[in-house]
């Protein structure tokens, strides 16, 4: 009798060890170093990265709460978690200097665990880094030559900037805009512009911003004005480093954010400010706020056909259109166009610094991708018109500066980058995170 309860007790102690392998709560996966800079994971090929810590953080359950793992000798991290269903915002934190993620886009990922089954875990949730190795030769001359080339182009225009970008002159700016379009092509810099992102006013508007329901904002968030509002809707997560700085700011209920600088604040149910709040605020925060070079476009419309590639030179161009399926690539240099307007599942890619100025407006489609591709910088935009958009689950990856529009964020989509607009507004569950560089 003793050795069948015996028996028993190991065949029910084997029965919960095999169920721990299958539906243990955890998120796992491998961090790489993109040896060759394709933007790509090859395994083998990559090396992988030993002593990563890799961090996942509650949205749902306890927003803010956080567990992690640091990669082995073999790149891989196992985050153990608790046994409930919760979604879970997962990074590497702690990269060296000069070190990007640059798969996933954004580097960050959303996942949802769901408990009592095999959603209780997520695997392959991996990480593609540059900077851990040198670039190849050729990328480097390459990217010298370009570098040589913008520069010089700069430093011959004797142009300055005239345009300013407080709302009060957004309609005369507009106006401008539309009668340039028809002049003869030519391009101005200034060179009072910065040319990459400051993650202190990573999402910066001139007058209100309102951020809808689930969003993450991995960067700060800002309003200039001194009767400026930045408003979240409920489960709006912000990292550890961040904080909201305007006249007003609104914490929706169950959001938790890191801190606010503002004259008022006003909290929901649940909302949670863990580094606390503070009326030291100086309004406006920038002054001018948000400043285009002048340029005029010309010439030609481009047109992609649906499912079609097409590379482009840069230049003076008319209106870009990029439709259904469709790809343009641009090589390294200044382009200013009258208009860009992307369809379904359309691609903009930079295959080296690109800096794309537009006198009216940026919309880029549901499902769409406008950035870089093999690890180059994100794309300098420079938007003349009254809107930007990014649709529905698509992707940018840029620097936006666009003092006149109104900058919107369809459900499931990200910007990984900055912008700098008049105002702002999002549907649910946007993914806004600060990139420099």
């Amino acid at each position: 009798m003793r050795s069948r309860s015996l028996a028993s007790a190991l065949l029910v102690t084997s029965l919960l060890a095999t169920a721990s392998v299958g539906y243990a709560h955890h998120i796992s996966g491998t961090i790489y170093c993109d040896v060759d800079f394709d933007g790509m994971i090859d395994d083998p090929g990559d090396t992988r990265i030993n002593g990563i810590t890799v961090k996942a953080v509650s949205q749902d359950v306890n927003p803010g709460e956080t567990f992690t793992d640091a990669s082995d000798a073999t790149g891989f991290y196992n985050i153990g978690l608790p046994a409930r269903t919760d979604r879970y915002l997962v990074m590497p934190i702690g990269l060296p200097g000069g070190w990007t993620i640059v798969i996933p886009v954004g580097g960050s990922y959303l996942i949802q665990i769901i408990t009592g089954g095999s959603g209780d875990h997520a695997d392959n949730v991996n990480f593609l880094v540059q900077g851990c190795a040198p670039p190849p030769t050729t990328m480097s001359s390459s990217s010298s030559s370009s570098s040589t080339s913008t520069s010089s182009s700069t430093s011959s225009s004797t142009s300055t900037s005239t345009s300013t970008s407080h709302p009060t002159s957004s309609s005369s700016s507009s106006s401008t805009s539309t009668t340039s379009s028809t002049a003869a092509p030519t391009t101005s810099t200034s060179t009072t512009l910065v040319d990459q992102c400051d993650c202190s006013l990573a999402f910066f508007v001139g007058r209100d911003a309102r951020f809808n329901n689930d969003a993450t904002l991995a960067g700060s968030a800002a309003a200039n004005s001194t009767t400026g509002s930045v408003k979240l809707g409920k489960g709006v997560f912000m990292p550890d480093g961040t904080s909201l700085r305007a006249n007003y700011v609104e914490v929706g209920n169950a959001s938790n954010v890191f801190q606010v600088f503002a004259k008022t604040v006003k909290t929901g149910s649940e909302a949670v400010i863990r580094n606390g709040s503070s009326d030291a605020v100086t309004l406006p925060i920038v002054d001018p706020f948000c400043q285009l070079p002048a340029f005029m476009c010309g010439g030609a419309a481009v047109l992609v056909g649906p499912g079609e590639t097409q590379a482009l030179a840069p230049g003076v161009h008319g209106a870009i259109r990029v439709l259904n399926g469709a790809t343009l690539q641009l090589s390294a240099g200044t382009y200013t166009v009258c208009d860009v307007k992307m369809g379904r599942a359309a691609r903009i890619e930079s295959t080296g610094p690109v800096k794309l100025q537009i006198v009216g407006n940026l919309r880029i489609g549901t499902e769409s991708y406008f950035g870089p591709v093999g690890g180059t910088p994100l794309i300098e935009t420079y938007v003349g018109g009254k809107k930007v958009r990014i649709s529905q689950n698509a992707v940018a990856v840029a620097h936006i500066v666009a003092p006149f529009a109104k900058s919107t964020f369809g459900r499931d989509s990200a910007l990984n980058g900055c912008f700098c607009s008049d105002r702002a507004k999002s549907d649910k569950h946007i993914t806004l995170t600060c990139q420099v560089q």
